[in-house]
Formats: C-alpha cells, sequence, structure tokens
C-alpha cells in the first residue's frame, strides 16, 4: 500500500513486511527481520540491527560499526581500520590487515 501524508511524507507497506519512509528529511526502511535503515539528509545512512549492532556509513566514506559490547570498529576510505575495544584497547590496521599500532 502507498500512503501520502498531508506533511508530504510517504510510506509504502509491501507484502513481505517491508515498510518505507519517505520524506524531505529522511528516509526509513523497516525490514521484515527488524532491521531499521535511514538515510538523512546530510547523506548519511545508519542502520541498526536486531542484536543491537548500529552500522554508519558517513558521507566521507567513514563506516562505523557500533557493536552491542561496546566494541566500535571504524573503516576509512584508505582501507585503515581501527578497532576500540570497551577496555580502551585501540587497534589500527592497513587494508593488507597489517597492524599499525595496538
Amino acid at each position: 500500500t502507498h500512503t501520502t501524508y498531508p506533511d508530504g511524507m510517504q510510506v509504502f507497506k509491501f507484502a513481505n513486511g517491508q515498510v518505507e519512509g519517505i520524506s524531505a528529511m529522511v528516509e526509513v526502511i523497516i525490514f521484515p527481520d527488524g532491521t531499521v535503515s535511514r538515510r538523512l539528509d546530510d547523506g548519511s545512512e545508519r542502520t541498526s540491527f536486531v542484536d543491537g549492532t548500529v552500522e554508519t556509513l558517513r558521507q566521507s566514506g567513514v563506516k562505523v560499526l557500533e557493536h552491542a559490547s561496546g566494541q566500535k570498529d571504524i573503516v576509512f576510505p584508505d582501507g585503515t581500520r581501527r578497532c576500540e575495544f570497551p577496555d580502551g584497547t585501540v587497534e589500527e590496521s592497513q587494508e593488507d590487515l597489517s597492524l599499525i599500532m595496538d
């Protein structure tokens, strides 16, 4: 089904349970498994998974994964990775996974 609200928000509901909402500020997709993906007006995308993981893709190309455990993985456009652990430990590696810093 397709519904358009007075404020311009459009909502699409699909037979498989997927729901998409589109407005001038944000696009939201709710998948049948509970995953929620948002595309914001600044060009970034943020996806929340059922296990608590949140993935943010910034317009700059930086991808950030925030895990329910508190671990944060950051992947830069050049392939460099930074992993921040809940205990404060930080590891960085290059695209070929060679360790830069521990």
